[in-house]
Formats: C-alpha cells, structure tokens, sequence
C-alpha cells in the first residue's frame, strides 16, 4: 500500500507540474490573493443505503445482509490552500484540498434459512484525496460572501478493516480485507456550496458542504455490485453520492 501511495502522489504531483507548466501564464489567479489553512469537518451520505453479500464460502456462507447503518460521525480534515480574485459585483475562487477521511458503519444480516442466527459487522476504512474547486462568491455585506461552485476530486482509498460477531455462538472474525480495483482508487465531480466571513484583514472563517454526485470509476462497476464498495469477505456497502461537512479558517498570505 505505501508503494501504491507514493506511486499516487507522484503522478498527481508530475501531473500538476505538468499543467503548471502548461498553463501558468493563463492562470486567472496567478495574481489573485493567497489564503492558507485547514478544515476539519463531518462525512455523510446524501445516497441510499444498501448493502450486499456476494459470496457463496467464507465468513458471510449461507448469510444475506439485511440493513447498513452509517455512522453519523465520519471525521475529515483538510489542508487548503485557497485564491481569490475580487470583481466589482462577484468575485472567484478556486481552493485545492489534501484531505484525510475516516468512514465507519456496520450492517446487519441473517442466515437465509434459520434467520434466528444472525450477524453484526462493523466496518471502517479511510481515503485521502486532493480535490480542485472553481467558485463564484456573491458578497453579502461588507465581511460575508456565499459561494457556489464545482470541481474535481482524485482519491486513494485505504484496505478496510472489519469485525463479524454471530449470534449463534460462533466466533467473532477480524478482517483485513483488500478493495477491488474500482475502489482503489476514485475520480469524482464535485458540487460545492458554502459561505466566508472574514474575520479580520487575515483572516477568513469558512463553512462548505461538497457533494460528490459522480465517481467515474464507480460507473466502471460490475453490473452486480455497481454503485457499491467491497469491504471484505465479499460485503459490499453503497457508495453513492457521499459528502463533507466543513468548517475551516483561512490566513491570507
């Protein structure tokens, strides 16, 4: 896995060099103002939740999964590094994000003969991700603006980890298991709402919610399991249309 990390971060760095390079003469924020700072917030879902076990052996045999539970606390947070450029009437935005995210959950299943003998498992696993977002900001005031834009989120998701316990007196497993290649890795469209109150000359206090509607990867699933995310020993949890909640503070450079 730090192998696949750092194969990861390097292209995302030479990709960015590369579009710097490219592109800097062009960039509209090359002499906008720089703000520097950090998010820290709440993950959640705006899709279904569902559940699925495919998988005829192993810890979950003879077993049908019958309700997830998300956890509501999915800590996040983010190091950011923000522009703006100020219009007379609306101004621009554009922030970049290194985020590290944690996720939580279980689901609750029974046997599909003697649904007596049940099971519990909970579920965690992480992902880190760098996200570029483009912005309008409405000033409202003189010290708030709210904003609203998109953009684009490339994420490493981390191997889950999980802990069966059965009803019936069997003993409870641990699991490590792996991800399948669509969810290794996500590149995801992203809706981003939110509003700044600037504090003082430096700085900024911010609170967003950013949606991800789209993972192109996600659209690359098996027919079976599309739309879901494997969390080991053939369980697969929704992965729909997930979001951040965030409250960041920002110091103009």
């Amino acid at each position: 896995m730090k192998k696949t990390l750092s194969i990861f971060v390097l292209a995302v760095l030479a990709a960015t060099a590369s579009l710097k390079a490219q592109y800097y003469y062009f960039d509209p924020f090359a002499n906008g103002e720089k703000h520097l700072g950090v998010e820290a917030g709440i993950g959640g879902w705006f899709g279904k939740a569902q559940s699925l076990i495919n998988n005829s052996d192993g810890a979950y045999s003879g077993y049908k999964a019958d309700k997830l539970k998300r956890d509501p606390f999915n800590p996040t947070i983010a190091i950011i590094y923000k522009r703006t450029i100020e219009n007379r009437n609306v101004n621009v935005g554009n922030t970049f994000r290194l985020a590290f995210n944690w996720w939580h959950g279980s689901v609750d299943g029974s046997d599909t003969v003697n649904t007596a003998n049940t099971f519990t498992t909970k579920y965690k696993y992480t992902n880190i991700e760098l996200s570029d977002l483009y912005y309008l900001m409405i000033p409202v005031g003189d010290n708030i603006s709210i904003n609203a834009g998109f953009g684009l989120t490339l994420g490493l998701n981390r191997d889950p980890s999980s802990t069966i316990e059965y009803s019936n007196g069997t003993p409870s497993v641990e699991t490590k298991g792996g991800l399948d290649f669509m969810d290794l890795l996500s590149a995801q469209i992203d809706l981003m709402v939110g509003v700044d109150y600037m504090l003082t000359d430096d700085l900024t206090l911010s609170a967003n919610i950013i949606g991800y509607p789209i993972d192109f990867f996600g659209l690359m699933d098996d027919e079976n399991v599309k739309g879901l995310r494997g969390v080991g020993e053939g369980l697969y949890v929704s992965k729909k249309f997930p979001y951040h909640l965030t409250f960041g503070i920002t110091y103009h450079l």
